[in-house]
């Protein structure tokens, strides 16, 4: 009678995170489904004329970081070149580490999604993440 009396409690503490796990994965899928749909449909026009544009200009228009947006994403032709601040690149002066004096220009506009230092005036900035 003793593991009756410990069994029936876990058993429910069991079920009961197995009905809350099955309705967060019934709602997130809904949820994902109706925000894309309507997104897409509000900003369907706008979003055609930068594909567009960013096509137009050579970029690929991809998805971008961690919301997995579509966004334009530039190849730059400065890649890699030796810098000390990114007024120097096309796009980011990204240091190896914070402790550099001399960065490299990035290759992508995409390239400053994550965590970086990025090179100013001659020093590093601490290491910020963007997304």
């Amino acid at each position: 009678m003793k593991n009756f009396k410990i069994t029936t409690p876990l058993v429910i503490l069991a079920l009961i995170i197995i009905i809350c796990v099955g309705v967060y994965l019934v709602y997130a899928l809904v949820v994902d489904r109706s925000v894309g749909s309507t997104a897409t449909n509000s900003t369907a026009n706008t979003t055609s004329s930068a594909e567009k544009e960013c096509l137009a200009k050579g970029g690929e228009w991809e998805k971008i970081g961690m919301g997995l947006s579509k966004q334009c994403n530039m190849t730059f032709s400065d890649a890699n070149k030796k810098c000390t601040d990114s007024s120097e690149c096309q796009g980011q002066c990204i240091a190896e580490n914070p402790q550099s004096i001399v960065g490299k220009c990035s290759s992508r506009s995409s390239a400053s999604i994550g965590c970086h230092s990025l090179m100013m005036n001659g020093k590093a900035s601490p290491t910020l993440c963007l997304d």
